[in-house]
Parts: structure tokens; sequence; C-alpha cells
């Protein structure tokens, strides 16, 4: 499909085979009253524009579902990441987790494991944990604990979707290589 990007007063297009009258109409958009915009909004989405909206807005949003309509909208995938993220900014307002960000080859994860350092190494093709290779970040953690986890979970790249829960106060490291559990203090009514 021949496609290129080009720019006009609504901002980029993608113009492909038979693009050329959305073209025509994507540069018509900007000679356009505030009233005629108005109403190709309520054509295109099926409901008055919002009062508020400004008209450079207005118009990349007319520009956006014209594209929508003559090459199709976002996939179904994107559609779920960019709710994945608002969810997350709307509950915390911290979104970093719910981007998955690529691991290059070079990038090195570390985590501690009952005391012990866990470097590994992302390669092409996958990972390697003590001159081990492994397809997935699962399989280390897995190889590091005996058991099944969530790999982008256990590297701390990915929030645990369950809550953390805690059967008893965490441990702490004393001067030997002994375990002390933290003294307790009662509760007091002042």
């Amino acid at each position: 499909m021949d496609e290129r990007l080009s720019e006009s007063p609504a901002g980029p297009m993608v113009s492909g085979p038979g693009g050329t009258q959305v073209e025509a109409e994507l540069r018509s958009l900007g000679a356009l009253s505030l009233r005629n915009l108005r109403a190709r909004w309520k054509s295109l989405y099926g409901h008055t524009a919002p009062p508020y909206l400004r008209r450079d807005l207005l118009i990349q949003a007319i520009a956006y579902q014209m594209q929508v309509e003559k090459y199709g909208g976002l996939s179904a995938a994107t559609k779920r990441k960019i709710r994945t993220i608002a969810e997350a900014a709307r509950g915390k307002g911290d979104v970093s987790s719910a981007v998955d960000r690529p691991l290059r080859p070079g990038t090195r994860l570390v985590r501690e494991w009952r005391g012990e350092t866990h470097t590994v190494a992302v390669v092409d093709g996958g990972f390697e944990w003590r001159c081990n290779r492994y397809r997935s970040l699962s399989a280390v953690a897995r190889a590091i604990t005996g058991t099944s986890w969530n790999g982008r979970v256990f590297f701390g790249l990915k929030a645990s979707s369950t809550p953390a829960r805690r059967s008893r106060p965490p441990r702490t490291m004393c001067s030997g290589s002994e375990t002390a559990e933290p003294e307790r203090q009662e509760a007091s009514d002042a």
C-alpha cells in the first residue's frame, strides 16, 4: 500500500490509494466557518461538538475521524493499551507501570532474591542468566525461585495485578547469617 505523510491545516495526515478526495477535504477544513465545522463534527460523530472545544482542536478531531472512516482506526490492542494507561492515570496518577517498555539487548536486570543478587542480561532473542539462555523472563524467574512467576513482575518491570499479602512481618538481616523477627510493640491507649 502506497502511503505517505503530508501536512494540512488539520495536522499530519496519511494518504493512500484513492485518498485524493479525503486529502482535499482535509485541506479545506481550515477554511470552514465554526458553524460548518460543528455541522461536520455532528455528521461524523453523531452528536454535537463540545461547546468549549477550540477551533484548532475541532479541526484536528474532524480530520482524524475522516481518516478513520477512510483508512480505518486504531487496532483493538492499541485501544486496550490506551484504556489501561488512562485507568492507571485516573487511579494513582502514575502511568509508568502501565506502559510496557521493550527491553533492548545489552540491558541488565538486577534482582535480589533470598540474600543473593541475580543479574540477567537481555540478549537478542531472550535473556541470559548464569551462562544459560532463556526465551522469557518468566523462565529466568522460575529458575531463580523454583516457582512460577510473571517475569516482568519479579524483576519490577510491571506492578503485580494482585495485592501483596504478608502472612508474617518482613525479616531483617542481622550481622550474622541468621535472620531475626522485628520486635513487636504493644499498642497503647495514648
